[in-house]
């Protein structure tokens, strides 16, 4: 009863509005959920092959990101979730492995959650099975901070792969919230690929 009240108040003093025309009632509100359009793109590299559906500088990505990631807003999980799966979905990617790309324990303390794991536990389902087999090592600095030599630098050994038995008739798929040099998802890969030598697939929702 009294968490049910606290619920009410805080929804009176704080209602949930629409990231982007702030309408109350939703965190994406029906008409702005129409205006993103997750597009079909491909990109391609010796080990790995990349997919993403938005724009790296469209405000949509920008938005939605901040206020996922650096705002904290959990309400935002569901929507992201579906753009992944369509992003799946439009790219014939049925079934596979979900392996999130790790924060560092001290960036999850930080946040208060892992904004990527969280994604790919919501993606899971029959088709899709979360496997978090890579752990992050080294508390890396914001690559976008960085000069292109120190990136590949800061990322260096800054991932490891776990042993385990995943099925070779599965897709081993990567996710990531955004990329723009790829290097975290090309180390990312290469730890997997140290023990599960097969072409790997890669998600992110944006892509500079």
């Amino acid at each position: 009863m009294i968490k049910k009240i606290k619920k009410t108040l805080f929804q009176i003093f704080f209602p949930i509005k629409c990231i982007y025309c702030y309408q109350e009632g939703e965190s994406i509100c029906k008409s702005c959920l129409e205006k993103i359009k997750i597009k079909k793109n491909i990109f391609k590299r010796k080990n790995f092959v990349l997919y993403w559906g938005l724009d790296y500088h469209s405000t949509q990505l920008k938005k939605l990101i901040k206020g996922y990631k650096y705002d904290f807003n959990k309400n935002l999980l569901p929507y992201i979730t579906d753009l992944y799966k369509k992003i799946l979905d439009i790219n014939d990617i049925r079934n596979g492995y979900i392996i999130p790309i790790p924060s560092h324990y001290k960036r999850r303390f930080s946040r208060g959650f892992d904004h990527i794991d969280l994604i790919a536990r919501a993606i899971s389902n029959n088709n899709f099975i979360y496997t978090n087999i890579l752990k992050r090592k080294k508390n890396t600095r914001k690559q976008s901070l960085l000069n292109k030599q120190n990136k590949k630098m800061n990322l260096y050994n800054a991932f490891k792969s776990k042993k385990t038995n995943l099925e070779a008739n599965k897709n081993i798929i990567i996710i990531d919230d955004i990329t723009t040099t790829k290097n975290t998802l090309q180390v990312a890969v290469d730890a997997i690929q140290s023990n599960y030598p097969n072409k790997i697939i890669c998600v992110t929702l944006g892509k500079g």
